[in-house]
């Protein structure tokens, strides 16, 4: 086996940092790290608690006493514990690693602290360890893989309390007054000083939780963690794009989504009403359905496992309008349409697949999710390395680029189709 990066636990620093959302995200997509993803998230967040353990020391959890707007975290010697500025040092030349569950999050947070360098060669991720140990993908899930009793039980409760913007207060300069910011009188230290302290014990058993999930599984080794550093400066730098032209075609979507809703409910008397729903538009084609040939094409016997899309479970025998299915019930009646014309009630059946087909692919969907979580017009983070289990594949996370349709527009009598619907959208008049 490649060498390891050390096996010594004192050169393995655990870390984890809870944070808190600014005011003015109140409200957007900032203001959630699952909607904005992490990149876009700490431009709107500030961290309130660090909790650190060097080796087998015992955790210690530096938080704020109150939520100061103006107070900050300050990555200095003297500011920080003693123990956690000399390991710096140490990470700064090589010589030691710190770990987090989903490190990506935890470096980039402490990264917006004055003073602090944290480069993805001081870093490794114990999640992504864990999965290539076949533990489950979250810290809980991994604690009870290895034996123990998972995290705190209120966390999540907890980080709702204190973590949203709520709550932030603000010096009035004239008068000295701590005023609170829109949005109300959200939790603070000296409002719920129980649930804090609580707030606090939690940050402490997830350090406890992080390292004994680290001691239990296989460490991975330098040459891996390499890889592993070069993924996270691709992250980092992104890929660029067009967040103007993916806004446009978001609306686009939207309101395609909302047509072919309103032309499915006419079309069944309100029995489906999105293109998105895949077991009634089976049974509704199916059923309806005169021709035993065309029924026949939704049938889904099996699916190979490398065969499954998002839309299918590998059931036998069970109705399909996935890709492949649908697609051959398409051809049916286009077919029929052409050879000697459709009755009233087969156009409609031509119609609702067609509306499937065009309505339910999760692609359009994307492009929100790039306005959502660009990084001043970059898509930050969207590989995570060892994502696959075992197999030490990488997967893709946010906008999942990984993922991107593969139809095209262009045909033989259209060859250029793709660059007219994006002038198309590009010269669209938004509101």
């Amino acid at each position: 086996m490649s060498e390891l990066l050390s096996d010594r636990i004192e050169d393995y620093c655990f870390i984890d940092v809870e944070s808190k959302t600014l005011p003015h995200t109140r409200g957007t997509a900032d203001e959630s790290v699952v909607t904005s993803g992490a990149y876009r998230y700490r431009r709107g967040a500030r961290v309130v608690m660090i909790q650190h353990a060097i080796g087998l020391d015992k955790p210690t959890v530096s938080a704020f006493p109150d939520f100061d707007i103006t107070r900050k975290f300050m990555w200095a010697k003297g500011r920080i514990p003693d123990d956690l500025w000399e390991f710096h040092q140490r990470a700064l030349r090589g010589e030691a690693w710190y770990v987090a569950w989903n490190m990506t999050f935890d470096r980039l947070m402490l990264n917006t602290i004055d003073g602090c360098e944290i480069r993805p060669d001081m870093t490794i991720d114990a999640m992504a360890q864990g999965l290539a140990s076949n533990s489950p993908g979250t810290l809980e899930g991994a604690s009870r893989f290895v034996g123990r009793h998972g995290k705190q039980q209120d966390g999540k409760n907890l980080i709702g309390l204190f973590s949203n913007a709520d709550g932030w207060q603000q010096i009035d300069i004239a008068t000295g007054r701590q005023l609170w910011c829109e949005g109300g009188e959200g939790a603070t230290p000296q409002s719920q000083p129980v649930e804090w302290e609580r707030f606090k014990s939690y940050g402490a058993q997830d350090i406890d939780e992080l390292r004994a999930v680290f001691q239990a599984t296989r460490q991975l080794p330098r040459r891996e963690w390499e890889e592993y550093w070069t993924s996270e400066r691709i992250n980092d730098r992104g890929m660029g794009v067009d967040v103007d032209f993916c806004y446009r075609a978001d609306l686009i979507a939207e309101a395609n989504k909302r047509r072919l809703g309103i032309q499915l409910k006419a079309l069944t008397g309100g029995k489906i009403t999105a293109p998105t729903q895949r077991e009634r538009i089976a049974n509704w084609l199916y059923d309806n359905c005169p021709s035993p040939e065309a029924r026949d094409t939704l049938v889904k016997v099996w699916a190979d496992e490398d065969e499954a899309t998002y839309d299918d479970q590998l059931v036998p025998a069970k109705l399909s309008v996935a890709e492949d299915n649908l697609n051959k019930y398409l051809t049916y009646y286009r077919n029929l349409d052409e050879a000697e014309g459709l009755t009233d009630e087969e156009y409609d059946l031509l119609q609702i697949a067609e509306a499937r087909s065009f309505g339910a692919s999760a692609t359009p969907a994307k492009f929100g999710k790039i306005v959502d979580q660009h990084d001043e017009g970059r898509l930050k983070g969207q590989y995570r390395f060892n994502g696959a289990q075992q197999t030490g594949r990488f997967s893709s996370v946010g906008v999942q680029i990984h993922n991107l349709i593969r139809a095209s527009l262009t045909d033989k009598e259209h060859p250029g189709r793709e660059v007219e619907v994006i002038d198309f959208i590009n010269q669209l008049e938004i509101d």
